[in-house]
């Protein structure tokens, strides 16, 4: 990735997803799309790993699929949402702990009148 290709798609997200912010966004992402699987109802697809068919036509990878797609959403649900959660509050704390590093105007600078 270059440094134009990385700049435009920072700015087409519109946050910096290395905040505390953006990663409270990523676990909501990750949140959402599990939420969706789950409602769509690829859990009765999981039924796989055990070797039970959730279908009659045992031909199709179609289930298979939809069982991957089930598992690796509820792992990132299960795993990655509490992690960011908790970095994104560490995060938050260390900011407001450690104080600014704002630089401040020169001395030769502009005077006030």
């Amino acid at each position: 990735m270059t440094a134009k290709s990385k700049s435009w798609f920072r700015r087409s997200l519109g946050w910096s997803s290395f905040s505390p912010g953006g990663l409270l966004i990523w676990a909501a992402i990750i949140a959402g799309v599990f939420l969706s699987c789950h409602a769509a109802g690829l859990r009765e697809y999981t039924t796989v790993i055990s070797g039970t068919w959730p279908t009659e036509g045992r031909s199709s990878v179609f289930p298979v699929v939809l069982a991957g797609l089930y598992v690796v959403a509820y792992f990132a649900f299960v795993l990655l949402v509490p992690i960011l959660v908790l970095a994104s509050a560490v995060f938050l704390a260390v900011q407001l702990a450690l104080p600014s590093k704002k630089k401040a105007p020169a001395a030769g600078g502009a005077s006030a009148r």
